[in-house]
């Protein structure tokens, strides 16, 4: 996303393998505009993501923490407005190799919080361009995502 962006997330683990965690994570970031700087030109992005990973956690009494190393794939889906041209829409993909950090607070058997930062280094860097005006937006050489939540297990 071309902006910092909030979303939606959830993940499915299982623990139990030893000191491992295996998780599928994925989101939905809520769309954002942006503009080319003193225009009208711009375009709308919408962004879903998809990874895995496999981390070693510890534990000390009721936390857990622990690096994770996995992939993950992000999808955009961006349209361009402004300048009385057509709308254009489109869409990209690319995935990256993932470094998770992962931390846990038990708050109960069946509840905690759970808060991860995860960095991925795109294995390609699209561009968004206006073919008359140049690039809005390109893919970062490296995307850090943060998420902090209720984690219920069962």
């Amino acid at each position: 996303m071309p902006l910092a962006a909030a979303g939606l997330g959830a993940a499915l683990a299982t623990e139990g393998l030893g000191p491992l965690r295996l998780e599928l994570h994925g989101g939905y970031y809520f769309p954002q505009r942006t503009t080319f700087e003193r225009s009208t030109l711009g375009g709308r992005f919408e962004l879903f993501t998809v990874g895995g990973c496999i981390c070693r956690l510890w534990s000390f009494e009721f936390l857990q923490w622990g690096p994770c190393l996995g992939a993950a794939v992000h999808h955009v889906r961006a349209s361009g407005f402004g300048g009385g041209a057509a709308q254009r829409i489109g869409s990209t993909s690319w995935w990256g190799p993932s470094l998770r950090l992962y931390a846990r607070a038990q708050l109960s058997p069946a509840l905690g919080i759970s808060v991860a930062l995860e960095g991925v280094v795109p294995m390609s860097r699209p561009q968004f361009v206006f073919s008359d005006i140049g690039v809005l937006h390109r893919v970062g050489a490296v995307t850090v995502q943060a998420s902090i939540g209720p984690e219920v297990r069962f």
